[in-house]
């Protein structure tokens, strides 16, 4: 599997769903610093459906090391 798929897999275990990851090599995420700055939470969403992505990471709800012991796991 690969480090995006665990990712992905880490953060549904977690019960965690609307985010994004931005950044050009999914593989690259290997650090909280590198987590934090591609990890974008949707926190609303403006009257025409827009969504409003949040990149502090006080809104995600979940920590890089939540991520990697849940991602060691798979």
């Amino acid at each position: 599997m690969d480090k995006r798929s665990k990712i992905v897999k880490a953060l549904m275990n977690l019960g965690h769903t609307n985010w994004s990851l931005y950044c050009e090599n999914e593989d690259d995420i290997d650090t909280q610093n590198k987590f934090e700055s591609a990890f974008k939470k949707t926190i609303s969403s403006t009257d025409d459906g827009q969504a409003v992505l949040s990149s502090n990471p006080s809104d995600f709800g979940v920590t890089w090391t939540q991520i990697k012991a849940e991602m060691d796991k798979l």
